[in-house]
């Protein structure tokens, strides 16, 4: 387990890096890399969506957002209002970055910050934590924050 700040730095750094696991165009090198070793990031996008169903009018807490990948998806298939949250603040401009110029721009906000300290002021139809519990030391403490702005579903990876 590494120390929070050590993982804020490390994301903050390496956010374009590790954003092109999401893009379509990239060197042959890391379409290898991305299939033999990140698949399952892939994977899990993939399975958040059939898990979720339809999300057509519903509200998304997006948990550790990063490059605001799920929360633009999430967008595109009708959710009203997604918001992401990460501690990363090269990670929220990339997710900023991302949804310039879209109609899903009005729909998407990202916030640079704690979440467990964060005040949402609202509960979500939906929370998602994708890949966010790989870097905490007592994820009960936020499963329970979870739960108490979640009115239907939290889909997590562990």
């Amino acid at each position: 387990m590494q120390s929070e700040e050590k993982v804020k730095r490390y994301f903050h750094k390496q956010a374009i890096r590790f954003d092109t696991i999401y893009r379509d165009r990239k060197s042959l090198w890391q379409k290898i890399v991305d299939r033999f070793f990140r698949q399952v990031v892939k994977d899990r996008f993939n399975l958040t969506f059939q898990k979720i169903g339809e999300i057509k009018g519903k509200t998304v807490l997006d948990v550790g957002c990063g490059s605001g990948r799920y929360a633009l998806e999430f967008a595109r298939r009708g959710a009203d209002k997604i918001v992401g949250i990460d501690f990363a603040q090269a990670m929220i401009d990339l997710a900023k970055s991302y949804t310039e110029d879209l109609v899903e721009e009005e729909r998407c906000r990202f916030i640079c910050g704690d979440f467990t300290k964060y005040d949402f002021s609202g509960k979500f139809d939906y929370t998602v934590a994708m890949g966010f519990f790989d870097y905490l030391k007592n994820p009960s403490d936020y499963l329970v924050r979870m739960k108490d702005l979640t009115k239907g579903k939290i889909v997590a990876s562990f």
